[in-house]
């Protein structure tokens, strides 16, 4: 019987939500360009400079005991002190977050990372009893909230409207959230960006767009969002803080979640057909017009049938990447007007609104979530240690028409309403059975590194081994234009069978285990965000020549010896 010897471990890594409002906002519809109009009750309010008086604490039955001026002790943010004018600077957070954990017993504040051009990224921790490790998050059996704001850098609403939600975590009315959860906070992956220009840019310092790189992790922004945030503290739901450019969208706040092509299915019904119902509603609540967020063509208010298209799949993005983590995961885009500075009160409250209702939805909901994302895992544990031919890894996958249905779109006369094609049906095109595991070379310890980043578990062959693989064959390499083309080249291959002696010190990665799902992304060359796509086997493009990555589909009973 063939033996293997394994050393195991990580490399390099020792609202009906209550948001029925009596005191009540009555909103006005969206104008992109213009400014939103609320009403408050003027019986609970804050002092502002604002002209609309935006708290997002009002109407939650917090008083201050007066009604001339925030309470002694509460910071408020720059926005808040202009009048909602200027935007809150990368310094003018961090000084927040600091005096949040200097008025609060139940926040830590840390240092995460640095950005490019060497401004501190925060982790900041809320909960009741305070927590200072992933290690004691654990611990408090309380789903762990993971919410990340502004990776793109003219996006700040989600920044803004964080800093609402954190002081009322801490200091106001939605601090009962605590009793039931543990939130991780990350106020702005992408500072650069943010501090440059009127209201920032999208890319960071680099000219990276932050939301694709975290299959690559090549920006020290998003490698410090992963490393030291998600795979540290490992969340059961992670939010992801965005906006999206107005005309021609025109529905105020949009969402997507994973639809992962290789699992966990678990998650993805629990967002769909509870969670999601449930957020959206609390929305409809405040007046807030939703969609799913998706891609609009050039040209689709003329010809409604060039359709709409959604989004989910893959693992580039954060709101894609955290279900391969195994993680209830969503994504928030405020409708954002061209000068991102306009209109900020009523985006940060939609921001506030959607983190709230969530928020509520997860505490009223905690045993379930943390069934849910226990059920992921088994799932993903199980499809692995007893692969089925018919669970098959589809590298090539295409959108397609599932329905059509009523569509609100912005053209050049104002609003109009058409019966517009959803692209939402994933067709596969090519695929192959699910392996029991990957196998690389010893000579691929920087794959194996990498894949350790995201909190994949990978194993060391202790000693050689002759196994029965399927190989990548190279039929041809298409090079392509990186200013037409997200990835850099695509891979024609031929799947072959070969029996192959690994020698000691080569690199196991099974698929029975959490994140798998990511594994396989970055592992099988044909997917589109792998890293072959992306030039981790520069120089490997003769045809008939062999990529160093083998599919295991059956391994022999084995040994592991813990490193």
């Amino acid at each position: 019987m063939k033996r293997l010897v394994y050393a195991t471990g990580f490399l390099g890594f020792g609202l009906g939500l209550g948001l029925a409002i009596t005191a009540g906002f009555l909103v006005s519809a969206l104008q992109p360009d213009g400014p939103a109009v609320f009403r408050v009750a003027p019986s609970v309010v804050y002092a502002s400079p604002s002209s609309s008086g935006f708290n997002p604490g009002l109407d939650r039955g917090l008083t201050s005991g007066s009604t001339s001026g925030t309470p002694i002790g509460i910071p408020r943010t720059p926005a808040e002190e202009s009048g909602w004018m200027v935007l809150s600077s990368h310094q003018a957070v961090l000084d927040f977050y600091r005096e949040l954990e200097v008025e609060s017993p139940w926040t830590r504040v840390f240092h995460l990372g640095w950005s490019g051009q060497r401004r501190e990224l925060l982790a900041v921790t809320i909960a009741k009893p305070a927590v200072s490790s992933p290690e004691e998050a654990r611990a408090s059996g309380k789903p762990i909230v993971f919410i990340a704001a502004q990776a793109h850098g003219d996006e700040p609403a989600g920044k803004e409207g964080l800093m609402l939600f954190a002081r009322d975590l801490t200091m106001g009315p939605l601090q009962p959230l605590l009793d039931q959860l543990v939130f991780v906070l990350v106020p702005q992956i992408n500072p650069d960006g943010g501090e440059a220009g009127a209201w920032g840019i999208r890319e960071n310092s680099a000219g990276a767009d932050l939301n694709r790189d975290y299959v690559l992790l090549q920006s020290p922004e998003v490698r410090a969002v992963v490393t030291q945030g998600i795979t540290r503290w490992n969340p059961h739901v992670i939010v992801d803080a965005h906006e999206a450019l107005g005309p021609p969208r025109w529905y105020d706040f949009y969402t997507s979640y994973p639809r992962n092509e290789y699992g966990p299915s678990a998650i993805v019904r629990f967002t769909e057909k509870e969670a999601l119902p449930a957020l959206v509603n609390a929305m409809a609540a405040e007046g807030f017009t939703h969609f799913f967020y998706h891609t609009i063509p050039s040209g689709l208010a003329r010809d409604p049938s060039l359709g709409i298209t959604r989004a989910g799949g893959g693992a580039q993005t954060l709101s894609s990447y955290g279900g391969g983590a195994g993680a209830v995961t969503f994504l928030f885009e405020t409708l954002r007007p061209t000068d991102a500075r306009v209109g900020m009160e009523r985006r940060a409250r939609m921001q506030w609104t959607a983190m709230t209702a969530l928020s509520e939805y997860i505490a009223k909901n905690a045993t379930r979530v943390l069934e849910t994302t226990a059920e992921a895992e088994r799932e993903m544990i199980s499809r692995g240690i007893t692969p089925n031919p018919a669970d098959s890894v589809f590298v090539r996958t295409q959108y397609r028409v599932s329905r059509h249905e009523p569509y609100r779109i912005r053209d050049g006369s104002g609003v109009v309403e058409i019966n517009v094609a959803i692209r939402d049906s994933i067709q596969p095109l090519k695929g192959y059975p699910r392996p029991e595991a990957y196998i690389l070379p010893p000579e691929r310890a920087d794959i194996a590194t990498h894949l350790s980043l995201h909190g994949i578990e990978v194993e060391e062959v202790r000693e050689p081994v002759r196994l029965p693989v399927e190989c990548y064959r190279i039929d041809g390499v298409s090079l392509l234009d990186p200013a037409e083309s997200p990835i850099e080249r695509n891979y024609q291959l031929t799947v072959v069978e070969q029996e192959i002696e690994f020698p000691a010190g080569s690199w196991i990665v099974r698929t029975a285990q959490k994140r798998a799902g990511l594994a396989i992304h970055m592992l099988e060359p044909e997917d589109l965000e792998s890293l072959a796509t992306s030039g981790w086997f520069r120089g490997m493009e003769s045809p008939g020549e062999l990529l160093p990555v083998y599919r295991v589909p059956a391994l022999p009973p084995g040994e592991t010896v813990p490193r």
